[in-house]
């Protein structure tokens, strides 16, 4: 098999794979806990259904953060050859 078609064939795989985790997941949008959030969370620009629920997912408690600003992006990020 030359490389082209099996690099191609990998490919169809994985993306097949990737749609049957999206078709499991999908119901998931419109369940409670998460699913009202997810559909907040895709009234935002680029947003889409399984993203929403993905966010929701990660982060949960969105307003149990004691110090919010900790959120900010860059804030506790360890870059490499900083630390001791």
């Amino acid at each position: 098999m030359p490389v082209r078609e099996h690099y191609r064939a990998a490919l169809d795989t994985r993306l097949a794979e990737l749609d049957a985790v999206e078709a499991e997941l999908e119901p998931w949008a419109g369940r409670e806990p998460l699913g009202p959030l997810a559909a907040r969370l895709g009234c935002y620009r680029g947003i889409a259904e399984l993203t929403g629920l993905t966010l929701a997912a990660e982060v949960a408690g969105w307003r149990r953060s004691s110090n919010p600003g900790a959120r900010r992006p860059g804030r506790g990020v360890v870059t490499p050859g900083s630390g001791t």
